[in-house]
């Protein structure tokens, strides 16, 4: 799904370099942005990071989200989170999406 974000702000080279340096992070851009959805429940990308299937791994995925990715990713109006919810609101960007595309090709 390629949600644009409603700003229509540019990110900057850098910005998106940043954004998608992170392996987890891309992985979550990639179930964010090829789901047909705008909405997720945090449990979904909890699983998206999960190595494996105790629950430490859950914990520490649940932890990188909250306090790692999600963050970085609101900074820049990517995601919107609603901590009482547990969801995240998947805005996207239009220059994030087009590198991301060209560079999901090169993993």
């Amino acid at each position: 799904m390629s949600s644009t974000n409603v700003d229509n702000r540019r990110l900057s080279v850098e910005t998106i370099h940043e954004l998608l340096a992170d392996r987890q992070r891309r992985l979550v851009l990639v179930h964010l942005h090829e789901t047909d959805k705008s909405t997720f429940p945090l449990s979904d990308l909890v699983e998206v990071l999960q190595v494996g299937e105790d629950e430490e791994s859950k914990r520490r995925a649940r932890i990188n989200l909250l306090h790692k990715h999600l963050p970085k990713l609101a900074d820049y109006d990517i995601v919107e989170y609603d901590r009482q919810d547990e969801a995240v609101r998947y805005r996207g960007d239009t220059q994030l999406e087009t590198l991301f595309e060209i560079s999901t090709f090169y993993e």
